[in-house]
């Protein structure tokens, strides 16, 4: 059979890929360098302000050359060490976060809170940003037939692993 679409569709697609990318691209880059510059007047006892400016070029210093990367695979160190660092986030969040429960209780949690309803927008907005990287993944793998079982093996393991921490939200004084 032939095609359901002509190319157009493939270019609108990854038009539209392209646009998503760059925006979630750009949104990371300001937040990672207002997090830097936290870090710095942290660490500094907030004497020295470095602007965010010097750090979003510091980014693009790094940024810029893995982007003239064709190949995906060829990344997959640089992700790893990105996995590790995720990692590390991840478990000192939990860690802090069980002892804050552990010595104060749970809180109150409200079901709407119309205070940080923007936020919820703005995490709601960038929990679909792997979305845009579904197509390019299942087309730089080896065998892209396979994506369909891999992505259901993944999101499977989540839903399992998601309830095995819930016990851990029960730590109560």
């Amino acid at each position: 059979g032939g095609k359901l679409y002509g190319p157009w569709m493939r270019y609108a697609i990854l038009s539209a890929v392209t646009v998503s990318q760059l925006g979630f691209v750009s949104a990371y880059t300001i937040f990672v360098s207002e997090n830097l510059q936290a870090f710095v007047l942290a660490i500094t006892k907030c004497v020295k302000l470095i602007p965010v400016q010097y750090f979003i070029l510091m980014q693009l210093l790094i940024f810029l050359p893995l982007a003239l990367i064709r190949n995906i695979a060829k990344l997959s160190s640089t992700a790893l060490v990105a996995d590790v660092f995720i990692l590390a986030g991840l478990l000192y969040i939990f860690g802090s976060e069980i002892s804050v429960i552990a010595t104060n209780g749970i809180a109150k949690v409200e079901m709407f809170n119309p205070k940080d309803f923007p936020l919820l927008i703005g995490t709601a907005v960038f929990s679909f940003e792997g979305v845009g990287l579904v197509i390019p993944i299942s087309d730089s793998m080896k065998e892209p037939r396979k994506f369909p079982a891999v992505l259901t093996g993944v999101m499977f393991f989540l839903i399992g692993a998601y309830p095995s921490l819930s016990p851990l939200l029960h730590l109560t004084s």
